[in-house]
């Protein structure tokens, strides 16, 4: 039972820094289009 605790952690850690990496990535092409969209 605890190894699966930790296993499902260790899933969610990674699910979590996926899902950050998404944001800041679509925060930045939100940026970049913006930036563009003004010149």
């Amino acid at each position: 039972m605890k190894i699966k605790c930790s296993e499902l952690e260790r899933i969610q850690k990674r699910k979590n820094e996926e899902f950050k990496k998404n944001i800041l990535f679509l925060l930045t092409k939100k940026k970049l289009r913006s930036m563009i969209d003004t010149y």
